[in-house]
């Protein structure tokens, strides 16, 4: 039971380096090649046996990202992209590499990142969630109350303090981290009723959005085409809201993306 967590890592050959994709942090030390752990989405570079592999044939596509980003920063405006390709095109080497230039960059750009699961593809408003989480710097597993204090702590910072009381209670819904005891009016009358739930939370991640937009924002999944529908009815609201606002949502994702989600 090695891992990077308890500082003991996990040696391996050249041969299983070789195998693993950049999901995998492999590093190459003094003591050979050794499994560091999982990447987190937007943090993985392509390597091969633990070196550093070059994006090629991009340029274009490259270009075309940056240029919206630019634009979406200079004109403070929203805009959406979407990147489909067949499995094994280089839609995540794209993602990854413009992620890895947007961030050397520096800057007041915030980044907001998430890699769809088809495990748990189902689960109302978790790609957004877990884009959010790591924004928070709070693990998936860590216990609600922790992510509920970060997730109210950051409000206090973009919203003033009644906007946070109107926020915080749907926010911690869309997070998976729900509020157990309830003071909130608004939240218990939503919560006996599925569509009123649903607007709430709509207008409570509209203006977290548009707070949020005070600087540049970008919000990026991969392998979209599992996202659940919920993430992306809330994206949809949050470009129509922030519509004057520095706010580019980058979607990567297989053709079956329009069949899923038209």
């Amino acid at each position: 039971e090695t891992s990077a967590a308890s500082g003991r890592w996990i040696s391996v050959d050249e041969v299983t380096a070789g195998l693993l994709d950049a999901r995998f942090d492999v590093r190459r030390t003094d003591a050979g090649l050794e499994l560091a752990g999982e990447s987190g989405p937007g943090d993985e570079s392509r390597k091969l046996l633990g070196l550093a592999v070059p994006c090629i044939g991009r340029d274009r596509e490259l270009r075309t990202l940056e240029a919206t980003l630019e634009e979406v920063e200079s004109e403070r405006i929203a805009r959406a992209v979407i990147v489909t390709a067949d499995a094994g095109v280089g839609k995540s080497r794209l993602r990854r590499e413009w992620l890895h230039r947007v961030r050397a960059r520096g800057g007041e750009l915030r980044t907001w990142i998430a890699r769809a699961d088809p495990l748990d593809s189902r689960a109302p408003h978790g790609l957004i969630g877990q884009a959010i989480r790591r924004a928070l710097g709070v693990a998936d597993d860590e216990p609600a109350r922790v992510k509920q204090a970060r997730l109210r702590e950051h409000l206090a910072g973009v919203l003033d303090e009644e906007a946070v009381e109107r926020v915080w209670p749907f926010a911690a819904e869309i997070i998976g981290a729900p509020l157990v005891a309830v003071t909130s009016r608004s939240l218990a009358a939503a919560r006996g009723d599925r569509a009123l739930m649903a607007e709430r939370m709509r207008l409570a991640f509209e203006e977290w959005i548009v707070a949020e937009c005070k600087h540049p924002l970008l919000i990026g999944l991969d392998d979209a085409h599992w996202s659940d529908a919920a993430t992306l009815r809330l994206l949809d609201a949050a470009l129509a809201a922030a519509a004057e606002h520095p706010l580019l949502v980058a979607i990567f994702a297989r053709p079956p993306l329009r069949d899923a989600h038209p």
